[in-house]
């Protein structure tokens, strides 16, 4: 591992679940050591600390809310004042727009962090107005100019750390917010299928290298598949281990034997890939995460076309069929040398072949995969 991150409910004077104290962002005496513990614990293990905070919520049950309830969104019905039932902060409010803009830059630098996730679960819609100077103001408006405003400031003041977006596990992933972090997350679908079909998705329009994948987010995500194909899922992306299993997991098992080969895989022949932002190659781009679909087949290129890899994730049908793959990031005038992890068998082959003739990919099952890594040879 590269990275540790304190995810939600770090903050709060009592520990509740982890919405309970959102819009108060102090860690509270019952975490043994502080956030501070935790960072120098974690950078003497070699490793970047980032935290989690989800700064424009602020939940009924904190002494942020106690203090200002005027601070949560409403809206005015027949002339009167309302609460909505999502806990978020009304931006139109100059003070509570400032509170929300010096807590992120506070807790960012305060806690001296490597990497910052920014997580928003409300859903007010368009029902939040704010009168202001007599006119009727949506608050989308003076919402996102606090929030871009913050990360600009955020991006001058601290340079060197990393900003990742998240979003009711995968949402506002729209120009505003890409543009001013530096990768996105996907999370609430990371069980298969809907995983790779969500970064298939997703990969339309956000680079790989931007995005990252919370792996065992869910906790059947394990049985939904064979462990070869639940793996194989983290390859396409920036994987994010969302823990390993009980405290006193034995280590040594067959799943963790079987992760570890898959993070050296990972950090080796596939980050070689995609550090250099590779060409994204959409073999089944319109599937979507519900509709029918046999197949969802996804290939990262070298540029240069020098190496790159593929995997085709059978969704659908029991019945033994074969996949014809032709591979798209490939040079017609070269030769490479062509793996398939299942058999883990290697050939070489002319990238003419490759594009033309391809190469057939049998899987017996629905929700069984294989991967294809191919490398330019002399």
């Amino acid at each position: 591992c590269e990275a540790f991150m304190v995810d939600a409910g770090w903050f709060g004077d009592v520990l509740k679940n982890w919405g309970g104290n959102r819009g108060d962002w102090t860690p509270g005496d019952w975490m043994p050591g502080g956030i501070d513990g935790v960072r120098e614990y974690t950078h003497k293990k070699g490793m970047l600390f980032g935290l989690w905070m989800e700064p424009e919520a602020i939940c009924s049950l904190s002494q942020t809310f106690k203090n200002h309830p005027e601070w949560k969104v409403s809206y005015n019905e027949t002339g009167k004042r309302f609460y909505t039932n999502e806990e978020e902060i009304n931006f139109g409010i100059p003070e509570a727009a400032e509170y929300v803009k010096t807590s992120i830059k506070k807790v960012i630098k305060d806690f001296k962090l490597d990497f910052f996730k920014i997580d928003y679960n409300s859903h007010t819609y368009e029902g939040v107005q704010n009168m202001i100077e007599g006119y009727a103001e949506n608050d989308t408006w003076r919402h996102y100019e606090t929030i871009y405003s913050t990360f600009e400031e955020v991006h001058k003041e601290c340079p060197n750390v990393m900003l990742e977006n998240c979003a009711s596990g995968g949402g506002r992933n729209d120009l505003g917010m890409v543009s001013r972090l530096h990768y996105s997350c996907e999370s609430d679908y990371s069980i298969f299928p809907f995983s790779i079909r969500a970064i298939n998705g997703l990969s339309l329009f956000i680079p790989p290298e931007s995005l990252a994948y919370y792996h065992n987010h869910l906790q059947p995500a394990n049985l939904m598949t064979d462990i070869d194909t639940h793996l194989r899922v983290l390859l396409f992306c920036i994987p994010i281990f969302v823990g390993f299993g009980a405290q006193d997991a034995d280590f040594s098992s067959a799943f963790f034997v079987k992760t570890r080969e898959y993070v050296e895989l990972h950090k080796g022949f596939c980050r070689g890939v995609l550090e250099n932002a590779p060409v994204v190659y959409h073999h089944t781009p319109y599937i979507g995460v519900y509709d029918d679909a046999d197949y969802c087949v996804l290939e990262y290129g070298a540029k240069d076309k020098s190496k790159g890899y593929c995997g085709v994730f059978k969704l659908f049908s029991n019945q033994m069929d074969t996949y014809n793959l032709r591979l798209k990031g490939v040079d017609s005038s070269k030769k490479y040398k062509v793996t398939l992890h299942n058999s883990n068998d290697s050939f070489i082959v002319s990238g003419f072949e490759l594009k033309n003739k391809g190469l057939s990919i049998d899987l017996e099952a629905t929700h069984t995969s294989e991967l294809v890594l191919f490398e330019a040879v002399e």
